[in-house]
């Protein structure tokens, strides 16, 4: 079963176990053994990797050594790239390479490098505590180095933004950051002639050179046409004077300024104040030249060398030029932080981030805890009722899940479906083991639209079984009949917020419970198909494990228990004489993990694993058969 996605990894989450003696006498006379997966100790997952793609082949390639990197910054002659280690971290770092990732050099602490025209220096703003690759205000200077490392020496002091070579080699700009506003400032690269260009700025979100290096584009609060005052794009010259304001709109956040390569038009990306999602701008780049033009859905514009635009969408990378072309297919469960062109124009750079790209299955038998599969990424396992075969969500160098089975005793899992850019996750046995149930995603941008289907292990292809919609964390009735599923979210449909039931046969689906608040989900069934054990959720970290008994519907919640923890799966025992849960205790992300047991009234809670010490964080849990 699954955690929801922004649950999974956000933290780099432990455990500890209680005393060896007791979590052993517990586990051995439950029959016990435990298997859990892990959310990654990276934010979000496994770290953000350097990925090219050969536009004419349509290839990519993750390139070696280049992962947990952002600020990414291709040089002028394309030979070469700049980027920022551990760019989310206090210990962020400077490095440049070759473009295929060899001959890695480190130049400093810090972030934010560009290029400078000639491709044999990278400025950088220095230091920083916190934040990422942008370095918005937290640096102490600006630096500049060779690209061989040496001559590093700071060129700044104060607290600068990210730093912008123009394109004459003549000058540097960057907004310096002061107590309740920030300056456009520019300097020459040997550090003489600083000087504000304009004051009152709001760095934060952007500054870019025009084509010749004669003016700057960037953001500041203007008059606007309802009267009021809001962010606007203006462009002023490098020597200074009156700014020319070019957009006069009311409330929108701007972010991004891009000029085309031909001077004529500035990109950016726009939407309401705290109302995404954010949609792609273009306007002219001079005074009385065309206003702004809805290009699409979409951020981070960059314009590629021949002239087309460039952007991120929910679907991947997506090219404007004559008609609309997808460059990057997003697959399920990755996400792509930022994208460069190399300079041909021939191949774009982008940081790709896998969501459970550091999730792995672990063992928990008695105190000791071991890897299950070590260098594979999975998720969600699930034994066979026979303890033969482990089913999982393995997941892909590209985040899209497949479904995967592990003989006991082997090595190497037999993947059974193949979705490249969607997720087949969330398996569940037949009880005859025949079969496999998992919910089928075709591709990140159509998760809404879900669906439950059935693989058998003896063939080759999946059945869709249900029209029913989002059959989230799917759980095979004993009798072999029914599925169980989650309720609708609560807030779409107030009528299926309780546990569904599929017909394997039909299809058909008939709703279980009936909360008066909340949502059930995560159901698992008792081995005599009595009972179901279920999560009701009311939003956030608030759950509460609930117990039905299918005979006369009666549902019992568990009783208070201290130290109250916030489950986010369950699993019975193979005796049906306990419930065993993982999750977070102390009442959410953030939280010490924890794996427990108790019997299904509530009673004789025994904490597994419990505490910081324990490097992992628990997120999906079945128990092995006997």
């Amino acid at each position: 079963m699954r955690v929801p996605q922004a649950a999974a990894g956000l933290f780099a989450l432990a455990l500890v176990a209680v005393s060896a003696s007791a979590a052993s006498h517990d586990a051995a006379r439950q029959n016990g053994r435990i298997l859990f997966a892990s959310g990654s100790s990276y934010a979000g997952g496994a770290p953000p990797q350097a990925v090219t793609l050969d536009l004419a082949k349509q290839r990519r390639r993750a390139i070696k050594g280049l992962d947990n990197v952002g600020g990414l910054a291709i040089s002028p002659n394309g030979r070469y790239v700049a980027f920022v280690r551990r760019p989310w971290t206090k210990s962020h770092t400077v490095w440049v390479a070759d473009a295929d990732g060899t001959d890695a050099r480190k130049l400093g602490r810090g972030c934010a490098p560009t290029w400078s025209p000639r491709n044999d220096r990278i400025a950088f703003v220095t230091g920083g505590g916190v934040g990422g690759w942008g370095c918005y205000g937290v640096g102490d200077g600006i630096a500049i180095a060779n690209r061989d490392g040496s001559r590093n020496h700071q060129v700044y002091r104060g607290y600068p933004g990210s730093p912008d070579w123009s394109s004459d080699g003549q000058w540097i700009a960057f907004a310096s950051f002061r107590p309740s506003f920030q300056d456009l400032v520019a300097i020459r690269p040997d550090g003489s002639g600083a000087h504000v260009i304009e004051e009152n700025v709001d760095g934060l979100n952007g500054l870019d050179w025009s084509p010749d290096s004669s003016r700057l584009a960037f953001l500041k609060v203007g008059p606007s046409q309802d009267g009021g005052s809001h962010p606007q794009v203006y462009t002023v010259p490098i020597s200074g004077g009156e700014p020319t304001q070019l957009t006069h709109d009311s409330p929108v956040y701007r972010t991004d300024l891009r000029w085309s390569p031909d001077g004529s038009r500035i990109a950016y990306a726009a939407a309401l104040p705290d109302v995404g999602p954010k949609q792609v701008f273009v306007l002219g780049s001079t005074d009385g030249g065309p206003g702004p033009r809805l290009v699409g859905e979409g951020d981070r514009p960059r314009w590629a060398p021949h002239g087309g635009l460039s952007y991120l969408t929910s679907a991947g990378i997506l090219l404007t030029k004559a008609r609309r072309s997808l460059l990057v297919r997003r697959s399920f469960g990755a996400n792509f932080d930022e994208f460069v062109w190399f300079p041909s124009g021939k191949q774009l750079l982008f940081s790709r981030e896998v969501w459970d790209g550091g999730s792995e299955l672990f063992q928990l038998a008695g105190a000791a805890v071991r890897r299950r599969l070590p260098h594979i990424a999975a998720t969600e396992p699930s034994w066979s009722p026979d303890g033969a075969y482990l089913a999982f969500s393995k997941v892909g160098p590209a985040g899209n899940y497949q479904l995967a089975i592990l003989r006991r005793g082997a090595k190497a899992p037999r993947v059974l479906t193949s979705n490249r850019y969607g997720s087949d996750s969330q398996p569940a046995w037949s009880p005859d083991g025949a079969r496999i149930a998992f919910v089928r995603a075709r591709s990140e941008a159509l998760w809404s639209k879900r669906a439950l289907f059935v693989r058998r292990l003896a063939g080759h292809t999946a059945k869709r079984i249900s029209n029913a919609p989002t059959p989230d964390h799917p759980a095979w009735a004993p009798s072999g009949r029914q599925i169980a599923i989650d309720g609708l979210s609560a807030y779409g449909d107030d009528e299926h917020r309780g546990l569904r039931l599929v017909d394997v046969a039909t299809g058909a689906v008939t709703d279980l419970t009936h909360p008066q608040y909340g949502r059930d989900g995560f159901a698992a069934w008792s081995p005599d198909g009595r009972q179901l054990a279920f999560l009701r959720s009311s939003g956030g970290q608030d759950r509460e494990i609930r117990v039905l008994t299918l005979a006369n519907g009666e549902e019992r919640g568990m009783p208070y228990w201290p130290n109250w923890v916030a489950p986010h799966d369950l699993t019975w025992s193979p005796d049906g004489t306990r419930i065993a849960a993982a999750g977070f205790g102390g009442g959410g992300l953030g939280a010490p993990p924890a794996i427990w047991t108790f019997k299904p009234d509530g009673s004789d809670r025994r904490f597994l694993r419990y505490g910081y010490s324990f490097h992992f964080a628990p997120t999906a849990i079945t128990w092995q058969p006997r």
